[in-house]
């Protein structure tokens, strides 16, 4: 591995910040948004954003990333991929936020050809992935990968291990 941490460092450093010192997990969530909308805001042009989003954590970053994106003018569509059924509390919260807002969000599973002129965020997966990817997920990180639009992800791209 590269210079840099394991993902079961990062969780014990993220379960210390929560439990320990007490910074809420949505707190944590809406800094992470911050810092990945000011990347996209300064280092790209399309006006476009398709954000991928997981029911975990990753999902709950993604959405909270699409607003922020959102309210800066870009137009945003929000691609729910997976059971939501089982999304965490703060990915709820997110998406909860996302609709009274009257954001796009798509519960479609997006599958067709994402435009060069935009901008993707994959939110799918972040670094708690520790088995095989699967359906419908594997469909959609493959229109990923096959596409030209610029791509940034939280964490790590979907489908790699943190660890590797």
């Amino acid at each position: 591995m590269a210079d840099g941490l394991f993902a079961r460092e990062i969780k014990a450093i993220d379960a210390f910040t929560i439990q320990d010192i007490g910074i809420p997990s949505m707190v944590l969530m809406e800094r992470a948004a911050l810092a990945v909308s000011q990347f996209v805001l300064e280092n790209t042009v399309e006006e476009t954003v398709n954000i991928f989003c997981g029911p975990g954590n990753n999902g709950g970053d993604g959405i909270a990333v699409g607003r922020i994106l959102s309210q800066a003018g870009r137009n945003v569509t929000i691609y729910m991929i997976g059971d939501f059924s089982k999304a965490t509390e703060e990915t709820t919260a997110q998406l909860r936020i996302a609709k009274n807002l009257k954001m796009s969000v798509s519960e479609k599973r997006y599958i067709g050809k994402i435009e060069k002129d935009s901008v993707i965020v994959d939110a799918l997966f972040g670094i708690g992935l520790n088995r095989e990817v699967e359906e419908p997920f594997l469909s959609v990180i493959k229109v990923i990968n096959l596409s030209a639009a610029t791509k940034v992800s939280l964490d790590v791209p979907s489908g790699l291990s943190a660890d590797k």
